[in-house]
């Protein structure tokens, strides 16, 4: 389910569950493994999620339950990697030892068809892909299930962004838009968005994919600064889509920009005290980090004028960096042009294991505190401010 609807927040909380699960069963390792990469695809980490989902191609066919589907879920991994011969691999392995009755209930093995199709395009095969495609439009069109149609879907968008058909890709995705309309999921619509800057924005390379509202901007080409902040406007400005998710979504473009190991976001009350809104890994950062955060906001907000240490893009003031053990901590401070008094919508404190510099284009940066700053004014207009803290 979480992986038809995009949901990297729904794939978490299982994988979170059968992890705990696994330490008193043993038998449920593989299965924690798997949910784990499954995760991290959904959060857009293909790369990252390659060593988990691999350990189906060590197992005996159908040696346990959901075999082919791991297989799928790799193959789709491979495939956002443009690895489309080791995707196509991956499916004839299961291809090759299910029958038709295996392939009875789509929600457990379409995948491996509609990822086996989008491999043979990304293969230089297009028409077979369409002919796969095919044959599963009328094999499965019939059922109605709005899930099975939205793979469908999302496959024929996939194809035609391959082959560099626009006009097919749109129509896809108007149709995978009309089959998700009676699920009415957040996750579902902001991929819906995503496909949708996708297509319009061909030069930001390969499908860009954030699940749930779980952010990653994988791209082969980095694009200009000026493209992806507007990329960046476009999915957080997205409909349909709850200020908690949306906070979710802004916290994890920031920290995927930055490589960043860990994150939290925090909306800041009348009282300039912090809310934790949402967290990549579950938990809060240290009491000694949020005290930190806690301080320099304070005298942040303090301040009437804005500390412009440098015109660099990618200026940072000195006194905004620290450490906590093997940890370096980066803050910045998000300002909104249309936010009254002081300006501050919120701060990012971006940190990770190295003495590099973490730095995020100011323009960025400047794309993240607008959106933000709109979903506040329309849904909760007594929070002036916005803190994120990644680290």
């Amino acid at each position: 389910m979480s992986v038809c609807l995009h949901d990297a927040m729904l794939m978490k909380s299982a994988s979170e569950q059968i992890r705990r699960l696994s330490t008193q069963i043993p038998s449920l390792q593989l299965h924690a493994r798997f949910a784990h990469g499954t995760y991290l695809l959904l959060r857009g980490k293909p790369a990252q999620a390659l060593p988990w989902l691999e350990d189906c191609l060590q197992q005996a066919p159908g040696s346990r339950n959901g075999w082919g589907r791991a297989h799928g879920v790799l193959a789709q991994a491979y495939n956002m990697q443009a690895e489309y011969a080791s995707a196509r691999d991956a499916c004839q392995r299961v291809l090759d030892h299910y029958s038709a009755a295996d392939f009875a209930f789509p929600m457990m093995t379409l995948i491996v068809h509609t990822e086996f199709a989008i491999a043979l395009a990304g293969l230089g095969r297009h028409d077979d892909a369409q002919a796969q495609l095919g044959r599963l439009h009328a094999l499965h069109a019939a059922n109605g299930n709005p899930l099975t149609l939205a793979m469908l879907h999302d496959a024929g968008v996939k194809i035609a962004l391959i082959a560099r058909d626009l006009p097919a890709a749109r129509e896809e995705l108007a149709r995978l838009e009309r089959a998700y309309q009676p699920i009415r999921s957040p996750s579902a619509a902001q991929y819906c968005q995503q496909l949708a800057a996708r297509i319009e924005q061909p030069t930001l390379g390969p499908l860009l994919t954030l699940g749930s509202v779980d952010a990653a901007l994988t791209v082969a080409r980095k694009p200009a600064n000026s493209d992806l902040a507007r990329w960046i406007e476009l999915q957080l400005a997205a409909p349909n889509i709850g200020l908690e998710q949306r906070a979710q979504l802004a916290l994890q473009l920031l920290a995927d920009q930055v490589q960043a190991s860990d994150g939290a976001l925090y909306f800041v009350q009348d009282d300039a005290s912090l809310r934790l809104a949402a967290a990549l890994t579950g938990g809060r950062p240290s009491e000694w980090v949020e005290a930190w955060l806690g301080s320099q906001l304070a005298r942040e907000l303090a301040d009437d004028e804005t500390r412009l240490t440098s015109q660099d893009d990618r200026a940072h003031a000195a006194s905004d960096v620290t450490r906590e053990g093997e940890l370096s901590h980066r803050l910045l401070f998000l300002r909104s042009r249309k936010a009254g008094g002081h300006g501050v919508i919120g701060l990012v404190l971006l940190s990770r294991a190295s003495d590099a510099p973490l730095t995020c284009a100011r323009t960025v940066v400047d794309a993240v505190a607008q959106q933000l700053h709109k979903a506040l004014a329309s849904e909760e207009p007594e929070l002036d401010t916005v803190a994120v803290a990644l680290r």
